[in-house]
């Protein structure tokens, strides 16, 4: 007998979405976010892949939710380098200390890291996903055959300041005001972006992405 599956909401299944994410999560953590397509996820779920749209958005979103994240690091990461590139450093940063911020999203964010160290499987997947989500979309921004070196560079500044921050709390930048911390930190990811001559050198962004 075939089971048929139509597009869209299924009814009578309330906890539809809980399921996919409770899915992904085990393939992510399987096989790595570049591996896990958004069509093998809907397979192993024995949903339509339709369905994954409708309720995550994006591979990135369904891999945010996977891990019980609330808001999408690359979404926040996109709408931060859109305008003016010279001021994207200040963005970047802002953006990142409202998130970490927010005691619901930063803390959901320190349990997986805190998790990832414990479980190697799942810190190849974040890396994996930093790298493809997140240091591929600072590539797409710089540009030029540096561009990777460069996005490098970002991740490192970004990551220091959250750990130091948000993890080990080291003082004074555990307490500072964001305003301080951007105002402090600039103008080091400003130069792990290329410098002021190269970002304003660079074309102005949107929001808009496919």
């Amino acid at each position: 007998m075939t089971n048929k599956r139509g597009r869209g909401r299924p009814a009578g299944k309330p906890d539809t979405k809980g399921h996919i994410a409770r899915t992904a999560r085990q393939l992510f953590v399987e096989h790595g976010y570049a591996a896990t397509s958004m069509r093998a996820v809907a397979r192993a779920a024995e949903v339509d892949q339709a369905l994954i749209g409708y309720h995550f958005g994006s591979k990135a979103g369904l891999f945010s939710a996977a891990l019980a994240v609330n808001q999408v690091p690359a979404t926040i990461l996109d709408q931060a380098l859109a305008g003016d590139p010279t001021t994207a450093p200040e963005r970047v940063l802002a953006a990142v200390l409202h998130a970490w911020d927010d005691p619901e999203f930063g803390g959901a964010l320190a349990e997986i890291i805190g998790a990832a160290f414990r479980d190697a499987d799942l810190m190849r997947t974040m890396r994996e996903y930093i790298s493809a989500a997140i240091g591929q979309r600072l590539v797409e921004f710089l540009g030029g055959p540096d561009a990777r070196a460069l996005a490098t560079a970002c991740e490192a500044v970004l990551a220091g300041l959250i750990f130091s921050r948000y993890l080990i709390r080291i003082e004074p930048i555990a307490s500072r005001s964001s305003a301080e911390v951007v105002r402090d930190v600039a103008p080091v990811l400003r130069v792990a972006m290329g410098g002021p001559g190269r970002l304003a050198r660079l074309r102005p962004t949107s929001t808009a992405r496919h």
